[in-house]
């Protein structure tokens, strides 16, 4: 299940072909290009979508531009909203209209980010009432929405937050682990490194240069730690309100104290399981659609 948009020329016969269309798309970020497609994806956050390119037959005007989004269903609802400006900037930059066929979605006309979401959010649901109804004894990885979306506000920036800071200062990536069939955030920390700390449930430390000495002989090894068993270590460095709120961690070697603190906590032997940002599914919905809710 997939919500589709389709695009035609505001002007008659000004509709941009497939080498314009492909060689725009090259040029922005996370996209890569083919004959056929633009596939979207983006790293840090986890989110991707197409944009298939089809050529029409030579001489025959088509009646939509040779563009069409596509974006899968039945994922967290950060997906539409990555979508939207990449939807903005491709019509703006040749002065495009758009074909919603969804429900309560644009309809044919102007581009809009409300409409767009609208659309995009409707046909969401609905593909999580079909996918529930289909199989309600199945498991599913869940978290709220509005930390869904912190997360995703903290990984799209962090590129622009690493520039500000300078290479001194890690600004690590929110990712997700499962733990006992729920979703737990996570940050890496190597070796108590100067770090912009967002929060998160857990804190993957690294331990490599600062093992406990017991360890001499080990090349490293990792510590699954509760947040509120590290908050002790971090709590006195300042709090700073960017994208999402994060403790600066800014030094020029790790002070003695946190390496301390570091090397008490007894090492973890599991492996954590990740989880990728697209099985992870809005909790609201997932209960909306278990309830029969319309």
């Amino acid at each position: 299940m997939s919500y589709d948009l389709y695009f035609r020329s505001r002007e008659p016969n000004s509709s941009p072909v497939v080498g314009e269309l492909a060689a725009y798309f090259q040029e922005r970020k996370n996209y890569q290009v083919t004959e056929k497609q633009a596939l979207y994806e983006n790293e840090a956050t986890g989110v991707y979508f197409i944009f298939d390119l089809v050529s029409s037959d030579e001489g025959k005007q088509d009646e939509f531009s040779p563009v069409t989004l596509n974006v899968n269903y039945f994922r967290p609802h950060i997906f539409g909203l990555e979508t939207a400006p990449e939807v903005k900037a491709l019509v703006d930059e040749f002065n495009l209209v758009v074909f919603d066929p969804q429900t309560d979605g644009l309809g044919e006309g102007e581009f809009t980010t409300d409409g767009f979401l609208n659309g995009w959010n409707h046909g969401n649901a609905f593909a999580y009432r079909a996918m529930i109804e289909q199989n309600r004894e199945q498991p599913l990885l869940t978290l709220p929405t509005a930390r869904i979306e912190e997360c995703w506000r903290w990984n799209r920036a962090k590129d622009e937050l690493q520039e500000q800071l300078g290479d001194d200062i890690f600004v690590p990536r929110i990712l997700f682990i499962e733990q006992a069939g729920t979703v737990a955030t996570t940050v890496v920390w190597p070796d108590g490194i100067p770090m912009a700390f967002p929060e998160s449930d857990v804190v993957l430390i690294q331990r490599k240069q600062i093992l406990p000495k017991r360890f001499f002989r080990s090349v490293e090894d990792m510590v699954l730690a509760a947040r509120s068993d590290v908050e002790p270590i971090i709590h006195d460095f300042p709090l700073q309100q960017g994208t999402v709120p994060y403790r600066l961690l800014s030094y020029t070697s790790v002070p003695a104290s946190v390496v301390s603190k570091l090397r008490e906590f007894p090492a973890t032997l599991d492996k954590p399981n990740g989880i990728s940002v697209d099985k992870i599914l809005n909790q609201e919905l997932v209960e909306a659609a278990r309830n029969g809710a319309t």
